[in-house]
């Protein structure tokens, strides 16, 4: 998240207000919102200190706020920063001041193209690249389809699936739970004795593409990638087949819209064979 200096400066006045307006922070209590994604500041005798800040003078309160606000601009930080601040203020208020002042941030920052928006009773961030600053992944060697389900169960709207062997009647059954409440799942897989003996029916829950050999030395759609939400991709070595939970396997699980975006266009290439 990048904003310009100018949008920086109004957001500074409006976190660090003056004492006797609302709502108002002490110098210790802006300390712990940003000590909160990994500023390392203190609050002291002397006042604000803290990497970059003069420890033989003190600075107000708005000073700070805008000097830590463009430490962290142009970062995951910045982003953060902002979710907690806005969720742990909006804890505070009622429902009349809560949306004045998410009215007013987002005049500030609906300039540099972000807004805040309220999903699952948690403000969020919206707006230009904000999904392409950062990606979030963990890997995962072992509970391997433990990892999948979690992940599946989170979904919200789409699961596309492009797995070249799943014999798995235990993922299957995941699937078909999601799309019995209306999610769009899609499924494409190689189209060969493996998946044909596992006898999973498929086509009679989701959509399904089955890939046969091609070329003249018969290529395989041999891609292990799932997609939830455009928003998180599952990958790695793991077939979703009964046999490879007993294999030395690896997935990563990755939280990113490009990312995403980038694995369903090659999806949606792969529906096309």
């Amino acid at each position: 998240m990048n904003l310009k200096p100018f949008t920086l400066n109004e957001l500074k006045d409006l976190i660090a207000v003056e004492q006797g307006e609302s709502p108002y922070y002490s110098g210790p209590k802006l300390v712990k919102f940003f000590n909160q994604v990994g500023i390392r500041d203190v609050y002291g005798p002397r006042g604000f200190t803290g990497d970059g800040l003069s420890s033989k003078s003190s600075i107000s309160r708005k000073a700070y706020a805008l000097n830590r606000l463009e430490k962290i601009n142009g970062s995951i930080q910045f982003k953060n920063f902002m979710e907690y601040f806005v969720n742990y203020l909006s804890s505070q208020l009622d429902l009349d001041e809560e949306t004045e002042f998410i009215t007013k941030i987002n005049k500030i920052i609906k300039l540099d193209g972000y807004s805040i928006e309220k999903i699952d009773e948690k403000y969020i961030i919206t707006g230009v690249e904000i999904y392409d600053e950062y990606i979030e992944a963990k890997v995962h060697f072992e509970d391997i389809q433990k990892q999948i389900i979690d992940e599946i169960r989170k979904a919200k709207y789409t699961i596309w699936v492009a797995i070249a062997w799943f014999t798995d009647e235990i993922l299957f059954k995941e699937l078909v739970s999601k799309s019995k409440q209306g999610l769009n799942v899609q499924v494409i897989i190689c189209d060969d004795q493996i998946n044909t003996k596992g006898g999973l029916q498929f086509k009679d829950y989701f959509e399904t593409y089955k890939l046969s050999q091609w070329g003249w030395y018969g290529n395989i759609m041999h891609n292990k990638f799932c997609i939830i939400d455009l928003k998180t991709v599952i990958s790695g070595s793991y077939n979703w087949t009964k046999k490879a939970q007993y294999n030395a396997e690896s997935i990563e699980v990755k939280h990113g819209r490009d990312l995403a975006e980038q694995y369903a266009d090659e999806f949606m290439k792969l529906k096309g064979k």
